[in-house]
């Protein structure tokens, strides 16, 4: 059985420091300033993300999944890039028992307007990932 799920948001934050204004106030421990006109010294960052899960159970306890992503970081305040992202990826979640589950996935990721991977020196990268999570 295949089973779909949808989700989008839209998210902002005020008064966000300019990184590209000497005169911003210095940005919160572990947060990120936002892209904005040279003159201002704060502005309103903003995020919109839309994501598409696509789960497909082939036995009672094995799950093909999957899932596109398509977020734009308006300012740069979200990822340190001001850039439009697209995600594409292929997973499998299988439990072991009731207690145990694992979940290894493929997936590709693709900034469009500037090179936002490898510390700016790439536009895409490929990953392989595995969790395993713990039901109690």
């Amino acid at each position: 059985k295949w089973h779909m799920a949808t989700e989008g948001y839209y998210m902002w934050q005020r008064n966000v420091p300019n990184i590209n204004n000497p005169n911003a106030p210095s940005t919160i421990l572990g947060a990120n300033g936002a892209q904005c006109r040279p003159d201002d010294t704060t502005c309103k960052a903003s995020v919109f993300s839309a994501l598409n899960y696509l789960i497909y159970k082939f036995s009672p306890k094995d799950y093909l999944v999957l899932r596109n992503e398509f977020f734009k970081d308006n300012r740069g305040q979200r990822t340190g890039y001001k850039t439009l992202y697209t995600e594409h990826l292929i997973g499998w979640n299988h439990w072991i028992g009731d207690v145990i589950t694992i979940r290894p996935e493929l997936r590709f990721d693709h900034s469009y307007d500037v090179k936002a991977y490898d510390g700016g020196r790439k536009s895409s990268q490929l990953v392989f990932a595995a969790d395993m999570i713990i039901h109690f």
